[in-house]
């Protein structure tokens, strides 16, 4: 059995691949954790981002926004590597 190059271009879009489920899992912890406090005002929101990165280029990610009154708190992925 042959191992695939970390670089190659496969095993870089699988591992871009991976990050973004784990972004998709972030988020979806934050919004469960988060809606007992729906009804005092707490908020959540997801929206996507262009991120650009040397080894994989440019491609799309979702930032995760927590509101609560008039503050925001985001979680904005900065990249794979």
């Amino acid at each position: 059995m042959t191992r695939q190059d970390p670089n190659s271009e496969l095993s870089i879009e699988a591992n871009k691949k991976r990050w973004l489920g784990h972004l998709d899992n972030l988020g979806m912890f934050v919004d469960e954790a988060l809606k007992a406090y729906a009804e005092a005002g707490i908020k959540t929101t997801k929206r996507m981002i262009g991120i650009t990165e040397e080894q994989t280029g440019e491609y799309q990610a979702p930032q995760f926004e927590i509101s609560v009154g008039s503050a925001i708190v985001r979680l904005r992925p900065i990249g794979t590597f």
